[in-house]
């Protein structure tokens, strides 16, 4: 029993620790973009930058372009997790969309990284997913086909990176508005 406990104990201790490399990874990255285009930056200088070994680093991942994945995985996952403690009832597509732009606007300066680095392809797919995944926790009207979802769905990824690039001439409830009327037509 008290070797199991052991064990347990080493393996949450080393997840914790691996938790912990991955963030100064993720931080060290776009530390280093802010001064550097990320097709320049080394693994190395990654690593140092992160106070890590190279060996940690491939522990943890396998490319540069990993590192924006579990970062977007990270802050996607979050973002789900501001539903759980809404009703279903109390949020519609309308506060979904605003939410995301208030998401993207606290993330910005990592946004625009990706921006200025033509990386922004990068999150297609995970932002599809957990667009999806929040979706079925909303109270979505039944006028709203599948396809108008799909719709909205890409039409806000787009939306949300040219919205943190340029100078947001328009609030999240306005943008949000906007993206609706397009599907009520």
């Amino acid at each position: 029993m008290l070797q199991l406990y052991k064990e347990e104990h080493v393996g949450m201790k080393n997840n914790k620790q691996k938790e912990r490399s991955s963030l100064w990874i993720i931080e060290a990255l776009f530390l280093l973009m802010k001064n550097k285009p990320f097709n320049e930056i080394t693994i190395t200088e990654i690593a140092d930058k992160a106070g890590v070994s190279r060996l940690t680093y491939y522990r943890n991942f396998s490319s540069k372009e990993d590192i924006i994945l579990k970062y977007y995985d990270i802050m996607f996952e979050e973002f789900l997790l501001m539903f759980d403690n809404i009703n279903k009832e109390e949020i519609d597509l309308k506060r979904l969309i605003i939410m995301s732009f208030e998401r993207f606007e606290e993330k910005q300066d990592q946004v625009r990284l990706l921006i200025r680095n033509d990386l922004t392809h990068l999150l297609l797919t995970p932002f599809s997913n957990y667009i999806t995944r929040a979706l079925e926790k909303i109270n979505i009207p039944s006028s709203i086909d599948y396809f108008q979802l799909k719709f909205i769905e890409g039409g806000l990824f787009y939306t949300l990176f040219n919205w943190t690039k340029d100078n947001k001439n328009y609030t999240p409830e306005q943008l949000a508005e906007n993206i609706l009327d397009i599907v009520k037509h």
